[in-house]
């Protein structure tokens, strides 16, 4: 299914689960599905789960390589940031829970390759470091874009 297709006639607007009969057919009875009124359409997505836990890890693990990529030495280049994250966090008086694991900062989790995206364990970023990570990773971007004149560069800020 190609996500970017957003359509009328879109091929995710065709599966939706209309209502409980067909949930129940395709996830099984469940307690939630036994309470009166139960309907998938109440079912919502927690920003949580969807943007700390998934999109940011994804996001942030992607610019660190995209960032780092025209480095002659990537580990060293990341090294680097990983030095200014921990000075802006400390700057910042992030607890420690809001901090990634240092060890993000490596080939050896990030594992860039061409043929798959990078995915973070939240065993280096958990759902709050992911949060504010974001906004460390915002402020390199946009340092970056008014350093260059690359399209691509400009487009991150």
């Amino acid at each position: 299914m190609v996500y970017t297709a957003m359509g009328q006639f879109a091929q995710h607007r065709q599966t939706l689960v209309q209502n409980a009969d067909e949930w129940i057919q395709i996830h099984v009875a469940t307690p939630w599905t036994q309470i009166p009124a139960f309907d998938p359409w109440r079912i919502y997505p927690d920003v949580l789960h969807v943007l700390d836990l998934a999109i940011s890890p994804d996001s942030i693990a992607s610019f660190l390589l995209f960032a780092t990529a025209a480095s002659g030495n990537r580990d060293h280049a990341l090294s680097q940031i990983r030095r200014r994250y921990f000075q802006w966090a400390s700057d910042m008086k992030l607890d420690a829970g809001y901090l990634a694991n240092p060890k993000l900062f490596t080939q050896k989790i990030l594992q860039p390759s061409s043929t798959t995206y990078p995915a973070v364990s939240q065993k280096f970023l958990k759902g709050a470091a992911a949060r504010m990570m974001c906004y460390f990773i915002c402020g390199m971007a946009c340092e970056r874009a008014s350093g260059s004149d690359d399209l691509v560069d400009k487009f991150l800020c």
